[in-house]
């Protein structure tokens, strides 16, 4: 099983108040979504290769990389989830 019973951790809730915190409430929601769909595409990868020896999967890494993705790209990242989605 790659997702643990519990779901999100405490631990990530506060991760993502702090980010949030930095980059406001429009930012805030494209840093769940983002962090979301890497985590789901390292998990597909986690899948293709057959990995069996995780139980479950940290979400904090997921969190920092789409933070880190934001600072560097925000303004491309806004303008495609305005596109595709219609959040912001």
């Amino acid at each position: 099983m790659l997702v643990s019973m519990g779901g999100i951790g405490f631990g990530d809730v506060k991760l993502l108040g702090v980010c949030g915190a930095f980059l406001g409430y429009k930012l805030s929601i494209i840093l769940l979504l983002l962090s979301i769909i890497i985590g789901g595409i390292f998990a597909c990868f986690l899948l293709a290769v057959r990995y069996k020896n995780k139980k479950y999967m940290p979400f904090a890494p997921f969190i920092t990389v789409a933070y880190i993705l934001i600072l560097f790209y925000e303004e491309r990242l806004v303008d495609i989830f305005d596109k595709y989605y219609g959040l912001l």
